[in-house]
């Protein structure tokens, strides 16, 4: 019994993906869900940008190319910036996962604010996320 307590512990601390609440956002990229976690959302001013609305969102994917190799299964985890007063919006992380949670690569970015393509899915997320959580 200790040893299921123990690890279930560890699993939900190792990743960000296990024991927590993703949502679906009803949109989707290349015919895969996206599903993000209304726990983290967080609002903050980033230098010119204010009121800034960070977001960690979910994919499942199959048949994946990270850094070369092929993985038959796994999800994307992709932390986000929006600045809805002015439509741009910024990655600042992501991160490929095996369905066990291990890492199989983390990129960290530096805030590159980019305009919102209309009609992609980073559109519609962006819509999503400023008309949820916009004015809070």
């Amino acid at each position: 019994m200790k040893l299921a307590v123990l690890l279930s512990v560890t699993l939900c601390s190792a990743t960000l993906s296990y024991c927590q609440t993703w949502k679906r956002t009803g949109v989707e990229n290349m015919g895969r869900e996206i599903f993000y976690n209304p726990e983290n959302i967080t609002i903050q001013d980033i230098s010119q940008h204010k009121n800034v609305i960070k977001a960690w969102f979910k994919e499942i994917f199959v048949n994946q190319n990270v850094s070369g190799a092929i993985f038959s299964s796994g999800y994307t985890l992709t932390f986000c910036a929006f600045d809805c007063n002015e439509k741009t919006w910024s990655i600042n992380e992501l991160i490929f996962c095996k369905p066990s949670g291990e890492v199989i690569q983390d990129y960290t970015y530096e805030f590159d604010w980019r305009e919102v393509p209309p009609g992609s899915p980073m559109a519609l997320l962006s819509f999503f996320i400023c008309n949820k959580y916009s004015g809070k």
